[in-house]
């Protein structure tokens, strides 16, 4: 989360009223078949002694998973796959209940009913039940104020994906409206590496409403807030016009840069894709979390046999969080995170964004 420690803590703008954003026809999504992430750690979903949750049991697309085997990059031609054949320990929530059933709700705003809402049609999307979280204008400013599911358990390194359409400022009434849409995993408060600066297990893939056409990738490690220092590294895509914005580091010490070397720096470019915007319709993300390597990539629905690698970040360990951690979805305020190319866009949000998860799966490591 940028500039937060506290991660944990309808479409488009929808009054709920909808703006902009075309329907596309469901996608598919790797199947578990090829989730690829063997790691010499743990591969447990869980805390030791804590467990992790049972395989769901409901259907979801297939394809090929493109996860990490021996440094290769896979993909692969569609195929039909069931929650029912995910390995042990695996989740796969559809979203198709009015109560999820491998995540809960929680929000440290107002709560009001309408922030949160499963198991209704998309309004994008004719047959896609999903997960509506929208912004109470009311509420304050922070990650843990606006609405937020989790899992009750820790995951451990695997494989994380979503199928996401995220909400918009761009073409409303208020295109600086400042709002993060969050699919991560987290968990805080603990000094497992003994360096008496709490651990910030986290992962994240984040977009801001003012422009979804900009993806943002952290990791995070270490987290101090007073005085505020952190150990974390960051990758910043514009992928309309197929621009990486930056990817950097920032240390404990207070040093900070950017990365140049082939293991932190892969891709070193990437193709565009000139329609791509996070809100217009949905895509699936997902990300690899191994001992030794991060690996976030994306399937484009134009050519869904296809995994877009966004960062396969294979540097220095550090940099890796060792620590299991929930996997979560949020959606709330933000009034001091611009978004890349629009400055000021941290305008409390007058009207109640909305932002859809057709789906969230995860598969522990092999």
């Amino acid at each position: 989360m940028k500039a937060f420690s506290l991660a944990f803590l309808v479409s488009g703008a929808l009054l709920l009223s909808s703006c902009g954003g075309s329907s596309s026809s469901v996608s598919p999504e790797p199947s578990s078949s090829d989730s690829g992430l063997s790691s010499a750690g743990s591969s447990n979903s869980g805390d030791p002694g804590e467990g992790g949750s049972g395989p769901g049991g409901n259907s979801e697309p297939g394809g090929s998973e493109p996860g990490i085997s021996g440094g290769g990059e896979s993909s692969g031609t569609a195929t039909t796959s069931s929650s029912a054949a995910l390995p042990e320990g695996s989740i796969f929530e559809d979203f198709d209940a009015a109560d999820p059933a491998h995540l809960f709700y929680e929000s440290g705003g107002r709560q009001a009913a309408f922030t949160h809402v499963s198991g209704t049609e998309s309004p994008d999307e004719s047959g896609t039940t999903v997960l509506t979280l929208a912004l109470d204008t009311a509420d304050a400013a922070g990650a843990w104020q606006g609405p937020n599911f989790q899992t009750p358990n820790l995951l451990g390194f695997g494989t994380y994906s979503a199928r996401i359409k995220t909400a918009t400022a761009r073409g409303t009434e208020q295109p600086l409206a400042g709002a993060v849409v969050g699919f991560y995993t987290y968990r805080h408060d603990t000094d497992d590496n003994g360096n008496g600066v709490l651990e910030n297990s986290e992962i994240d893939f984040e977009w801001l409403i003012a422009d979804p056409r900009v993806i943002y990738l952290t990791a995070w490690v270490d987290v101090n807030d007073d005085p505020w220092r952190v150990t974390k590294i960051n990758r910043t895509i514009d992928l309309s016009r197929g621009r990486i914005l930056q990817t950097v580091y920032e240390n404990l010490d207070g040093t900070r840069g950017s990365f140049t070397d082939a293991l932190s720096n892969s891709p070193s470019t990437i193709a565009a894709i000139p329609d791509y915007d996070a809100s217009a319709r949905f895509y699936v993300y997902g990300f690899d979390w191994a001992t030794d390597r991060i690996r976030w990539w994306m399937v484009d629905p134009a050519s869904p046999a296809d995994t877009v690698v966004l960062w396969d970040f294979r540097g220095d360990a550090k940099y890796i969080t060792q620590q299991p951690a929930y996997l979560m979805l949020n959606f709330w305020h933000t009034a001091d995170w611009s978004v890349e190319g629009v400055p000021n866009s941290t305008q409390k949000p007058r009207l109640q964004f909305a932002t859809q998860f057709d789906w969230v799966r995860y598969v522990p490591a092999r």
